[in-house]
């Protein structure tokens, strides 16, 4: 197997119908493993000089793509820890396409973080026993994510039965009495300009002033692409909710999701989920994944859950401590402050 290392924007462009190509093969594949995702998270998020794509092929066939940038002095995927699901983009000779990635990150000299691998999935586990002989690895478990399987169910009304008797009575039907307008909207600039207003509003009361100007780029490209769709609740004209939900391969991705706090006791973030699932009964989709986070007010959805991990190879014992002991009290700490209210407002508002 041969390797080529792409640094430069044209040589990335003209990858992408091979690059596509992999990923439809792929049976887990999500939206962070498309061209386009990686594109244009790369084009409007990362240094320019970041771009550190890995090319595996043999003669004129192509068999995999590693879809990283480098970082101070580390390799990541593109997108690092915003990116809800990290993996390579190779379906056939995985195992040895993968170990020939590590084994060029590891003779570049670089640290490597792998960031935000599902345990379901068997790169994960490939890469753990790729890198069993490495003196400075550490697999450090970071989030849990949340995702229905609508397979499981016969039809909407199945599923939403199942669902707790407070949810369905409280707050759903509570919240459809409220008479506001759940839809999918064009995204335009107007549009655009709504959803940052209601995100600034929902973090403000949340953890202090907040912006989502690092997504609208993201969003417009996306959705240009066909590859997201932009919920919106209305009360009459006024904005008041959005939900940002990535489609992919006959399957839902709740990417982000906000309210203004005004419009509390009318629940329009669950409405929105709400409205999203029920159109994803009826396009026959397959799951919907909440994705990072197993909050509370995505498993009243009966939610299964996963975890994920982040593979780190570090080339002295310093930065192997460091991060040892950073990993081992940072719950400790994180406990100690939310024990505390004086601490945990101050935490949420600054730290």
């Amino acid at each position: 197997m041969d390797y080529k290392i792409i640094k430069e924007e044209e040589a990335f462009k003209a990858e992408r119908e091979n690059w596509n190509k992999i990923t439809g093969e792929m049976v887990n594949a999500t939206p962070f493993q498309t061209w386009e995702w990686n594109y244009i998270w790369w084009k409007n998020n990362e240094p320019k000089n970041s771009l550190f794509i890995v090319k595996a092929f043999e003669q004129k066939q192509v068999y995999g793509y590693a879809p990283m940038v480098v970082k101070n002095n580390k390799i990541e995927f593109i997108g690092g820890k915003d990116m809800d699901y990290g993996k390579f983009v190779v379906v056939k000779k995985m195992l040895p396409i993968i170990e020939g990635f590590l084994s060029l990150f590891i003779e570049q000299g670089y640290e490597l973080a792998l960031q935000e691998m599902a345990s379901r999935d068997s790169q994960l586990h490939m890469v753990e026993k790729l890198l069993e002989q490495q003196k400075y690895y550490l697999i450090h478990k970071t989030t849990r994510a949340a995702y229905i399987d609508l397979k499981k169910y016969d039809d909407f009304d199945n599923y939403f039965k199942l669902l707790s008797q407070s949810m369905r009575n409280k707050t759903i039907k509570v919240g459809l009495k409220k008479n506001l307008t759940l839809q999918t909207e064009p995204v335009t600039d107007k549009l655009l300009e709504e959803i940052q207003e209601v995100y600034f509003d929902r973090q403000e009361a949340r953890v202090g002033n907040a912006t989502i100007e690092w997504a609208i780029d993201v969003i417009r490209d996306m959705n240009i692409e066909k590859l997201l769709n932009v919920y919106i609740a209305r009360d009459g004209e006024k904005a008041v909710g959005f939900l940002v939900s990535m489609n992919y391969n006959n399957n839902q991705y709740f990417w982000l999701v906000a309210f203004k706090q005004e419009y509390r006791s009318s629940f329009p973030g669950q409405l929105l989920f709400y409205k999203a699932i029920k159109d994803g009964f009826e396009e026959n989709n397959s799951k919907v994944d909440f994705m990072r986070g197993d909050y509370d007010f995505k498993m009243r959805w009966e939610c299964e859950i996963d975890t994920n991990y982040t593979i780190y190879v570090f080339n002295s014992l310093s930065n192997y401590l460091k991060h040892k002991l950073y990993f081992w009290l940072k719950p400790r700490i994180k406990k100690c402050i939310y024990s505390h209210p004086i601490l945990e407002r101050i935490y949420k508002k600054h730290g």
